[in-house]
């Protein structure tokens, strides 16, 4: 109970749970757990060779605000690593309190790599927002080091390992991170049996991973070879990502658009956004309060928003998206491991335009400036909040120029971020929205980067842009689908260099920034980009053929 865990935070040997809870600063709001075994056959190997080839179990939640957190949690083997048991009767559940913790066993000598799959009651996946996962009982079988025990936790994660605890960690010889050892004998006195009785001794014997935005995670378990059968013992819990609302403006007249029909004008935005759902609107121009599902379903419905522009229902006129709006639904339409490839992406923008500007005779400043401009409109067109840009455009800035200073570097980001107009960013957002949608729904790589541009160029269009400004924009997003696909920079940058257009006279062109120089990018000809001329005017430039 929650009084329980108050009760052994403030004594000196704190529960498991509260321990956990204090490590990793969170308040769960968790008032207690019930872990139920659903299919007990790891791997096919038994004890129920009739259920599927898992280890199966539903773990509901009862929070202190009265509701119960559901979450089936299925446990698989890898492919490369099959499981063979010692005991298979006696994996499942363990502790004697309720059976709270879950159980596997492996002779010894043997490892196993486990994955953890999340749904919900109805079988969907289900995305946590933090997962936790602790692994008593940990030890060896000998002081000799004979049935060592460790475990290595992949992918991005949190790890602590309890105050005077016995777990080493060891850098891996292959692959990345690292392993977690234990270096001390053990024996039954040493297994938990009640997380919210947890002695200083069981917990010298554990080690905690916490993974933030995840529906799976992967461990590795396996020991040395010699002495005694190894049992490793889990106690996990979790918090479910919450529906979030966010505020969408849209430009139209209130009156003109919706008047005394707004219980109609949200009926027909939920029905067109399902899952989403569209809560409230009022005047402002017109204001739309958006409530987003952690789900794949809404999150497909908010990008086709984004790429669209607007939000076209049976029964009103098209509602156009303000640009200030884009990305705002852009940090709500891609999943956390999204967001994390187009950061790297946003490192390869900058890239592309330090060279472009470069290749224009830009200095060494302007170059720089080309390149934390790329580098934000990437990052926050693809769902990266406000610091995170910011972080990408400062690095792109020391990218280009080492000598910066910490602080230099950071105001050459803050100017970024005050320089690229809301237009420009909606431009791109769209561009990348609709390059996701085509790659969800199985479109090629070309239809992908095709989609960004027609849908680049018609938010720019839209929001006021030139023509001009309206093809330098929808080749940017193009370029940056492109990047996200992981083309080659190198291949990109030559194909921004092309698309510097061709002429057979001289033509002044003005000069935009970073890659809006390019006005178009005609993919049906071969034609090549002239080279500038050796001289000439900044803010005019000319081509010469």
């Amino acid at each position: 109970s929650a009084a329980v865990l108050e009760k052994h935070e403030k004594s000196s040997s704190s529960s498991g749970w509260g321990e956990i809870r204090e490590v990793f600063h969170v308040d769960l709001g968790i008032d207690h757990s019930n872990l139920t075994l659903v299919h007990n056959n790891l791997g096919g190997a038994g004890p129920n060779h009739s259920a599927p080839a898992v280890l199966a179990y539903d773990l509901k939640q009862a929070m202190t605000d009265g509701t119960v957190q559901h979450a089936t949690i299925e446990i698989t083997t890898s492919k490369d690593t099959p499981y063979h048991p010692f005991w298979a009767s006696d994996n499942g559940l363990e502790g004697d309190a309720h059976e709270q913790f879950a159980s596997i066993n492996q002779p010894a000598g043997s490892s196993v790599t486990l994955n953890f799959n999340f749904y919900t009651e109805e079988n969907e996946a289900l995305r946590l927002a933090k997962f936790f996962l602790t692994l008593y009982d940990l030890d060896q079988g000998g002081s000799d080091s004979t049935g060592q025990e460790y475990v290595v936790a992949h992918g991005p994660h949190e790890t602590s390992r309890f105050h005077g605890g016995s777990i080493f960690r060891k850098k891996r010889r292959h692959g990345p991170g690292h392993r977690y050892v234990a270096n001390r004998t053990g024996g039954g006195d040493d297994n938990p049996t009640d997380i919210g009785h947890v002695s200083p001794r069981q917990e010298s014997r554990a080690v905690s991973f916490m993974y933030e935005n995840v529906n799976n995670v992967t461990i590795t378990l396996g020991s040395s070879p010699g002495g005694l059968p190894r049992y490793t013992d889990f106690y996990m819990f979790y918090v479910i990502e919450e529906a979030v609302n966010v505020n969408a403006t849209l430009k139209n007249d209130y009156e003109g658009l919706i008047g005394d029909r707004a219980d109609e004008f949200l009926e027909e935005c939920s029905a067109k956004l399902s899952p989403a759902k569209c809560k409230n609107v009022w005047k402002g121009s017109v204001i739309l309060d958006i409530a987003i599902e952690p789900s794949d379903a809404s999150r497909e419905a908010l990008l086709s928003l984004i790429a669209a522009g607007d939000l076209d229902l049976p029964s009103f006129d098209a509602a156009v998206l303000d640009p200030k709006s884009f990305v705002d639904l852009a940090a709500l339409a891609y999943p956390r491991e999204v967001i994390a490839k187009a950061q790297a992406a946003a490192a390869k923008a900058a890239f592309v335009a330090a060279k472009v500007a470069e290749k224009m005779g830009k200095t060494l400043r302007e170059q720089t400036r080309a390149a934390a401009e790329a580098a934000w409109t990437a990052g926050r067109a693809s769902g990266m909040q406000t610091a995170e840009a910011l972080a990408a455009a400062k690095e792109a800035a020391l990218s280009v120029d080492n000598s910066l200073s910490e602080d230099e570097a950071a105001r050459f980001a803050a100017d970024a971020a005050e320089n690229v107009s809301d237009p420009r960013l909606a431009s791109m957002a769209a561009g990348l929205a609709a390059s996701r949608l085509a790659l969800l729904h199985g479109g090629t790589a070309d239809e992908q980067f095709q989609a960004a541009y027609d849908a680049a160029y018609r938010v720019a269009i839209a929001s006021g842009m030139t023509e001009e400004e309206a093809r330098a924009a929808a080749n940017q997003a193009r370029f940056q689908a492109e990047l996200l696909a992981n083309i080659p920079k190198r291949e990109v940058l030559q194909a921004a260099l092309a698309a510097i257009p061709t002429t057979t006279s001289t033509t002044p062109i003005p000069v935009l920034s970073q890659l809006q120089v390019i006005v178009d990018y005609n993919v049906n000809t071969n034609s090549k980009a002239c080279d500038l001329q050796p001289a000439f005017d900044p803010n005019n430039y000319e081509y010469s053929c």
